[in-house]
């Protein structure tokens, strides 16, 4: 796993700080070669992991050291077709994202029906007046198929 962080969030100036799985009290490697790796995102040495951090924070293609990521940033970043691609994959998450969130609300509210309000899964649903869309989710959720 890896995360790329805005700081150096361990204060040592280093590029990369891997993290291996360990039994600490036994002082024993998990052993599945499973590391979690954190990228200093603030690094700016001029090695290759500087120069891609350095074109990670770049704004234009041009001012890139890798040329396989300028061609791809300028084609994302700098075309119309691009900038609708990326647009709709922003959409899409955004869409996904306000989606789950609205399903959850909803099946809490139902909970919050049956048990306060004593409502049958039947009433509570109704009484919720879930949006036909999200309605599947909701079903699925409480084990109940669409009629």
């Amino acid at each position: 796993m890896i995360f790329i962080t805005r700081e150096d969030h361990f204060g040592k100036g280093n590029a990369l700080y891997r993290f291996d799985r360990m039994d600490t009290k036994h002082h024993m490697q998990f052993g599945d070669e499973t590391h979690i790796i954190y990228v200093n995102g603030a690094y700016k040495g001029n090695d290759p992991v500087g120069k891609l951090i350095h074109d990670f924070h770049c704004t234009s293609a041009s001012d890139m050291n890798y040329k396989d990521l300028a061609e791809r940033v300028h084609c994302l970043k700098e075309t119309e077709e691009g900038r609708e691609k990326m647009c709709k994959v922003m959409q899409d998450l955004i869409y996904d994202e306000v989606y789950d969130a609205l399903v959850e609300k909803t099946i809490k509210f139902i909970q919050m029906l049956m048990t306060k309000y004593n409502n049958t899964f039947e009433e509570a649903f109704e009484n919720a007046d879930v949006d036909d869309e999200i309605a599947p989710a909701v079903l699925d959720a409480f084990g109940r198929k669409p009629a």
